[in-house]
């Protein structure tokens, strides 16, 4: 039942369950999945995967529970400060939950500014379709420029918001683990966190400084 509930969450939470949870159905199929994916048969190691696994998903609740759909939460440049000193002090201790709170930093304040905008996007939508709406709403899109450095600079703001979701996928701790997947170390988590703070930061001012143009003339 609680199982049930959780993948029925929506996406943008639900995103946040690592596999062992959207695929094992039965306590047979955890206790399955449990010993073939351990070369050990030690129930000690064993509990203790569970219980890694378990707070691995406790950790991405945290960091995707800071989003606008928390109507308390201001989302502001303080917030973003906030936010990215918190994934700074889990860079080396635990990488690849800082990698995940990038990532979800950035989303926050993406639909924070569609939200703000009234920008008509479903809540479940990708990173990417999302960044692309508010970018173009802010006029920040390639395309809407014609010098080729602003636009060069632009798709490589676009590559940062793309890459920061596929190398969550890739080595944040959202999804689960395997013996095959690539392991997050400190270097890819400071690079993760420290892009999407700059990122987040630029597109909260741009959109700050676009809302106060507006009010003035």
């Amino acid at each position: 039942m609680f199982r049930a509930s959780l993948i029925r969450l929506p996406s943008y939470f639900n995103e946040g369950l690592p596999n062992w949870i959207r695929l094992l159905e039965t306590p047979d199929d955890v206790i399955t999945y449990l010993f073939n994916s351990n070369t050990s048969s030690n129930i000690d190691e064993l509990r203790k995967k569970f219980e890694d696994a378990l707070n691995s998903t406790i950790t991405s609740f945290k960091a995707l529970s800071l989003s606008p759909l928390e109507q308390s939460i201001k989302i502001d440049v303080e917030y973003i400060s906030e936010q990215w000193r918190k994934a700074l002090e889990r860079q080396e201790t635990d990488p690849e939950a800082a990698i995940t709170m990038a990532r979800t930093m950035i989303e926050s304040v993406l639909k924070h500014i569609a939200s703000e905008s009234s920008l008509d996007i479903k809540d479940d939508v990708d990173l990417p379709i999302l960044y692309k709406a508010v970018v173009r709403s802010l006029d920040l899109a390639p395309e809407q420029h014609q010098d080729e450095i602003f636009k060069q600079v632009l798709s490589g703001l676009n590559s940062v918001a793309v890459g920061l979701g596929t190398l969550r996928n890739k080595l944040g701790d959202a999804h689960g683990s395997n013996k095959h997947k690539i392991r997050a170390e400190d270097r890819h988590s400071q690079l993760a966190v420290n892009a999407a703070g700059t990122l987040a930061n630029f597109l909260l001012k741009t959109f700050n400084a676009k809302l106060k143009k507006s009010s003035t003339s």
